[in-house]
């Protein structure tokens, strides 16, 4: 199988088209994030999404 870099993958965007469709800001996303252990602040999901920032998982 081939693997996926980070570019095809769209990670950021994901996370956007998701986020949107259950309605949620990227300030309450941040806010669910962080009650669940993770240190993802409002202004690092939008490097995320814009994708200035690559999210490895």
């Amino acid at each position: 199988m081939k693997r996926s870099t980070p570019l095809v993958r769209n990670i950021g965007q994901k996370v956007k088209y998701y986020r949107t469709k259950n309605g949620l800001a990227q300030k309450d996303l941040a806010a669910k994030l962080q009650t669940c252990g993770c240190d993802i602040t409002e202004t690092m999901l939008v490097h995320i999404e814009t994708g200035y920032r690559y999210f490895r998982i």
